[in-house]
């Protein structure tokens, strides 16, 4: 598919983008490869609440619910 077959088949998704310049998904792929590159090195957890805890501390992340029960 050629770059113009995409413009002129998709043109509302490229208005959408270029009407919303600010956003960015950076962010949120940072946060898979960190999730990532732990999934890698500590393959070894036996439980995946024990992995969820290390993910949750690693990013400081603020749950709703209780994170042990």
């Amino acid at each position: 598919m050629s770059c113009l077959t995409y413009i002129r088949e998709h043109p509302d998704y490229i208005e959408n983008t270029l009407r919303h310049k600010d956003y960015s998904n950076g962010p949120l792929e940072g946060t898979n490869n960190r999730i990532q590159v732990l999934k890698r090195s500590d393959y070894g957890y036996t439980r995946f609440k024990n992995f969820r805890l290390r993910v949750l501390v690693m990013l400081r992340t603020k749950t709703k619910h209780p994170i042990i029960k």
